[in-house]
């Protein structure tokens, strides 16, 4: 279940429950295609709450660890 939280002008928090992201059917393809679109679904949604509050944003997890070497399709 994704959450967020968006900071209010008085320094408290509101606490935003989206619902469940749809898992992919076994049908969408193998185990690694299915992961992957979740995490695209994912992303985009954590990628829709930066827009909204950029300034609010902060990632201190290394979750690029390595980086395409020039020419590798991404």
């Amino acid at each position: 279940v994704p959450v967020v939280s968006i900071p209010r002008p008085d320094g408290g928090y509101r606490i935003v429950y989206h619902p469940p992201l749809d898992l992919p059917s076994p049908e969408a393809g193998d185990l690694k295609q299915r992961a992957r679109a979740l995490t695209e679904a994912a992303s985009r949604m954590i990628e829709g709450w930066i827009r909204d509050n950029p300034g609010t944003w902060l990632w201190l997890h290394d979750r690029w660890k390595s980086r395409p070497q020039p020419g590798e399709e991404v």
